[in-house]
């Protein structure tokens, strides 16, 4: 599992290094995708193939077809190297706002890219009450 808070800052090629936990866990084989929210999502090479089973199905459905050009486009493979950095695209970068100054927040089995900002605008707006609530939608789910 991918947990904690991390802040970091970009280095002049778009980089910054994961805990060697986290690099353990997400290997060579990790893969940057364009998420909901204006973030990020960065997950091992595993999860990202049960991500993709799916989401390759609906072939036939022009919303699925959609998202499918969003999700396969916006795979961005080789993000990390073997010192544990994270090169972020500049496409991506663009796309989701992302600054200098980045916010990365494990949420289980994958971790989600903030620029930091957004990330602080994002987070006061949850409130623990709404959490709570989520938090009972979810166990009865399960």
């Amino acid at each position: 599992m991918l947990t904690g808070y991390f802040e970091y800052s970009l280095d002049e090629k778009g980089r910054f290094r994961v805990c060697s936990a986290w690099a353990t866990r997400l290997g060579t084989e990790a893969k940057l995708v364009l998420g909901p929210e204006q973030c990020i999502w960065l997950v091992d090479g595993s999860y990202w193939d049960e991500l993709a089973d799916v989401v390759r199905d609906p072939v036939w459905d022009a919303e699925g077809r959609k998202f499918q050009r969003v999700f396969f486009g916006s795979t961005a493979d080789g993000c990390m190297d073997s010192q544990g950095r994270v090169t972020i695209p500049q496409a991506h970068r663009l796309r989701a706002g992302i600054t200098r100054e980045i916010v990365v927040v494990g949420a289980g089995l994958r971790a989600e890219i903030w620029d930091r900002a957004r990330w602080n605008e994002y987070s006061e707006t949850v409130t623990s009450d709404e959490v709570v609530k989520i938090a009972a939608q979810m166990s009865r789910k399960s």
